[in-house]
Order: C-alpha cells, then sequence, then structure tokens
C-alpha cells in the first residue's frame, strides 16, 4: 500500500484494487514484460467493497488510469469482518480526507481513535522495534512489485480446472451494503472520468460463483466489461507464481482488446520498470532453480546469468560427469578440465562467464576473497581429503555439505543467496 505513494503521479495506465486473491493474482511486472503495460497492487487483505470504495477514491487522487480494475472476490461480504480486518486495510492508507472519512464512515463511533492515531493502538509494540523496522520507517517506500506478493501456496499450475463452475447460470442475491458500494463505486468513476472494469481472478470456488454472476448482471446494467476467470481457468485462493504470470497474460490480453494503450518499454522515461520487473523474474528464476532435478538442467539455466556461481565438490563426484555436463560447465565459464577432478577435491567461483577461482587437487583446496561487498570461503575436500564441501557468505555456511556438486548461486543485483543446491553425479 504505501509502495503506491511512491509511483510517479499519473504514470499508471491501469490500478487494480481488491483483496489478496488480486494482489497474489496480478502481476504488474508481467504486464509491463509482455505489453509495456503500467500498473499497481492497491489493495489489501480481506478486503470488503465498502474499503474497495475508499482504496479507489484515494488511488484517482494521485493517478489518472485507462481504468480501475476491481476484483470482485469480496463481492458477497465478509461473514467475519473485524477489527483487524479494518486495521491491514486502513492503517497504510496515507493520512488525508479519504482516509479520515473512510474512517468515520466505515468504523463506529468510540472506537476511532486508534486509526486516527496509530500510537493508540500500538504503543506496546515499541520495545520489539528491531534495527530492520527501524530503517523501514525511513526507508524509499519503492515498492519494485508494484503491489504484488509472491505466493508459492498453490499449484503452478493452477491444478485442475474444475468444468463445473462454468456451467453454473444460478445467481445469488448479494448483500445489500455491497450492491451500495459497488454503485457508489461506479458513480465516483463515472464523476472522475475514469472506466471501471471488473474482474475475477480464478479461485476455483463453486459455492461462490452465484454471486459473481450476480456481479455480471451488475456490470451488463452499466455496460462495465466483466472478465471473470473463475469459470475459464483453474485457481486457488492464492495462486502459485508461476500460474499468476499466466493469470496476469490472460488479463494483458483482455486490456489489450479493450484499450489501445502505449506501449512504454523503450521510453526513457519508464526506464525503471525495466528494474522493476527483473526484481520479480529472479524470483521466479530463484523458484525455478530449487525445482530442478538435474545438475545439467541447473548449469543450463545458470549460463548466461549475471550471478556470481559458487562451486565445491564433496567425494568423487567429478569422475562421472557426462560430455554434456562437461561441456556445459565450459559454457558457464569453466577453464579447467573437469572431466578429470575425479576423486579430487574441485572448487570454482565463476561470474558472467569470468572465473574468479577455479582449482582441483587431490589435497583440500580453499578460496577466500571479498566479492560484492561479502567476505566469500569456498572449501572443497575430494574423496581422497576427507570429503567436505564449505561455502560460506560472510561466515554463514550455505553448502548443503552433501556428496557431490554443492552450489550456491548468488544474486548480486538483489543481494541475496538465490540458491543452494547439491547434485550427486553417479556412475553408471
Amino acid at each position: 500500500v504505501e509502495g503506491f505513494y511512491a509511483e510517479e503521479k499519473n504514470s499508471l495506465d491501469f490500478v487494480f484494487v481488491g483483496s489478496s486473491q488480486m494482489f497474489t493474482s496480478v502481476v504488474p511486472a508481467v504486464l509491463w514484460q509482455e505489453y509495456g503495460i503500467t500498473s499497481y497492487d492497491f489493495g489489501a487483505n480481506e478486503q470488503p467493497m465498502y474499503l474497495s470504495y475508499y482504496y479507489i477514491k484515494e488511488a484517482l487522487r494521485y493517478q489518472k488510469p485507462e481504468a480501475i480494475v476491481l476484483e470482485v472476490s469480496y463481492c458477497k461480504g465478509l461473514d467475519y469482518t473485524h477489527e483487524g480486518v479494518h486495521h491491514i486495510n486502513l492503517d497504510d492508507l496515507r493520512m488525508g480526507p479519504v482516509k479520515l472519512e473512510a474512517i468515520f464512515d466505515v468504523i463506529p463511533e468510540g472506537e476511532r481513535w486508534p486509526y486516527i492515531f496509530e500510537l493508540a493502538k500500538y504503543h506496546d509494540t515499541w520495545p520489539m522495534i528491531n534495527k530492520a523496522g527501524l530503517e523501514y520507517i525511513f526507508a524509499d517506500k519503492h515498492n519494485p512489485y508494484k503491489g504484488y506478493t509472491p505466493s508459492i501456496e498453490g499449484f503452478p499450475n493452477g491444478g485442475v480446472f474444475n468444468e463445473e463452475i462454468g456451467k453454473i447460470t444460478e445467481r445469488a442475491e448479494l448483500p445489500e451494503f455491497s450492491v451500495d458500494y459497488m454503485e457508489k463505486i461506479i458513480e465516483l468513476c463515472k464523476a472522475e472520468g475514469v472506466d471501471l472494469l471488473f474482474l475475477k481472478t480464478p479461485n476455483d470456488n463453486i459455492k461462490n460463483q452465484p454471486y459473481y454472476n450476480a456481479v455480471a448482471d451488475i456490470a451488463a446494467a452499466n455496460d462495465i466489461p466483466y472478465l471473470n476467470l473463475n469459470g475459464e481457468m483453474a485457481g486457488q485462493l492464492h495462486n502459485h507464481v508461476f500460474h499468476a504470470e499466466t493469470i496476469t497474460k490472460r488479463i494483458g490480453e483482455w486490456l489489450l482488446s479493450l484499450y489501445d494503450v502505449e506501449d512504454k518499454r523503450e521510453n526513457p522515461e519508464y526506464a525503471r520498470w525495466n528494474d522493476d520487473a527483473d526484481y520479480y523474474y529472479r524470483y521466479k528464476h530463484q523458484l525455478a532453480l530449487n525445482d530442478i532435478e538435474t545438475f545439467e538442467e541447473y548449469i543450463t539455466e545458470l549460463i548466461g546469468k549475471d550471478y556470481l556461481v559458487c562451486i565445491a565438490v564433496n567425494q568423487d563426484a567429478g569422475a562421472y560427469l557426462s560430455d554434456e555436463a562437461v561441456e556445459l560447465m565450459y559454457q558457464l565459464g569453466a577453464k579447467g578440465d573437469v572431466s578429470k577432478a575425479g576423486g579430487n577435491s574441485y572448487l570454482a567461483v565463476i561470474e558472467k562467464g569470468m572465473v574468479h577461482a577455479e582449482t582441483a587437487s587431490e589435497d583440500v583446496i580453499a578460496y577466500e576473497n571479498r566479492l560484492h561487498e561479502h567476505r566469500i570461503r569456498v572449501i572443497s575436500q575430494g574423496s581422497k581429503a576427507g570429503c567436505n564441501a564449505s561455502i560460506q557468505f560472510d561466515g554463514v555456511e550455505y553448502a548443503p555439505n552433501k556428496k557431490g556438486f554443492n552450489i550456491v548461486v548468488y544474486d548480486p543485483k538483489a543481494d541475496m543467496i538465490l540458491s543452494s543446491r547439491s547434485f550427486e553425479i553417479k556412475g553408471k
């Protein structure tokens, strides 16, 4: 939420509003990478329609997008709306006329003070604040994910699509207060001269489909485009990162069918969007690396990337490298004769094809240096030297230290350990 305020004024093509079903399914980085569309996920957990109204009102103080895209998961309201939901949704909104209006509209009289003066609610948490918390208070709130929150809860492919959902035609009666606020949202967007779109991200929820169908009637009555993906593809409450990309591409195609949006990918004024999108794709690559099963596939994924790759062999893994694996190691940047590592110790530290270190020996071998402001120490002990592998960053051990090739991948741009894996190479 705070990151929304860090976006340049009137720079967004679309603003998505809604609950966690929205901000775990819509990936602004994908809309940028695939279509050159600028967008932001401006929402909060369990957001009911009456709070979506105020989020839209707040968004339109800072942005004049082509359209507001309202995710309608909570059109049926909440059976458990409580103080926690209100704080999650209201606390991070910037103090101003919209937030105050929301507080006086939503919060009962006598309970409003902690929303206006948050220290009254959270004063007893100060003893627990740490350095990271203090740094965040004063940090730049720019959010490279643009409000998107990656989830790995669900199935990477979205699971199995239930075709019965698309066959449901019944309508359920929406709560009066939800309808009232949807009508207020429609009138607000009209008054501001901004289009409104309805979206339902896929969540495989048969029970609520009649409510989503009722939204279709409201959309039709008001000439509002409505994309209900719940009847089109598989999905879950919080969609997995990989499936969220698929969902977002479908949304992008839908948006481009409605609007002639400038592709800004080559526009120098939006250069930072390329860097921000890179954060998402690096995170996605991290997940992909951790799912890979074979040494050859893993090395292939590292070739040409701007990562620092640290390798330490434990025991005799190098004796059984295939010709393909050796060739891939050379493509990664290795210069020595990896295929003859045999039972020897072997280590390598490679970055973008450049070798910082590469050594093979019957004895214990070690490399230590300071790279990217980190003290890096790599040790390899082959089967003739004690059988051990260690890869440390600033004294912290990251090598799995299992038999085979122990590999730790560091991403200098994100300043994080991207992956830590071990592959045992067995003989035939």
